[in-house]
């Protein structure tokens, strides 16, 4: 069974369907559409680098942190609540990009971000949660513990990982190691720590926090 993205909509008298993978080639082609890559930045990222304050030794981390947050940005809509709710029935009980940040903190996952030699954890995890600017304390205080059991679709998030590796030249991580069942209750705490991780992460770290604006920026820019 396909993993969506979206609602599908009508067109020419067809329902089309978008699926997590379609959609996320689309957002990582506009954003070397309009950013270029490493090797070669377009002149809009020059003008965005300028407006940011990102300094030349930093723009190998940004464009690799940015590349990595457009790949896993929807990783969280891989759950059942998410499917049902885009199928128009139900709604999430948990935001998908506060999901897919605690899918990032998996440790085969984890690891796979951290193996690229530039990238930025936190500023990769804190753009997923914070695509659509909800991100803030209390997070499980937005969740709808009337529906405190999710199901996982593994295999949605095991081909955005297999993209990932594929993007970065990485080895893919096993999909028997991302969980199929979850549940609100044993979340509670990741998030407490996940929060506490990215507030102190970005303290007093103006450079860092210039990278991350303009990462989780031109994410939504991608995404828009």
């Amino acid at each position: 069974m396909a993993v969506l993205a979206k609602k599908s909509i009508l067109i020419n008298g067809r329902l089309q369907e978008k699926t997590l993978r379609q959609h996320t080639l689309d957002v990582l082609s506009a954003f070397t559409a309009l950013f270029g890559d490493e090797q070669k930045p377009k002149p809009f990222a020059e003008h965005w680098f300028r407006f940011f304050q990102i300094p030349d030794e930093d723009r190998m981390s940004f464009f690799q942190c940015t590349k990595a947050a457009v790949i896993l940005h929807d990783v969280g809509k891989s759950n059942d609540h998410f499917q049902e709710a885009v199928k128009g029935g139900g709604s999430q009980s948990l935001r998908h990009e506060f999901l897919g940040g605690w899918l990032l903190g998996l440790e085969s996952l984890r690891n796979l971000l951290e193996s690229v030699n530039t990238a930025d954890f936190q500023i990769i995890r804190a753009s997923v949660m914070g695509h659509h600017l909800k991100l803030c304390r209390g997070i499980m205080e937005t969740a709808d513990w009337d529906r405190p059991h999710i199901t996982l679709c593994p295999e949605g998030i095991q081909e955005l990982f297999d993209l990932f590796a594929s993007e970065f030249s990485l080895q893919v991580p096993s999909s028997s190691q991302i969980p199929s069942h979850i549940s609100l209750g044993a979340l509670s705490g990741d998030f407490d720590s996940i929060e506490s991780d990215l507030e102190l992460s970005f303290e007093g770290d103006t450079r860092r926090i210039r990278l991350l604006r303009a990462a989780r920026t031109a994410l939504i820019l991608a995404d828009s």
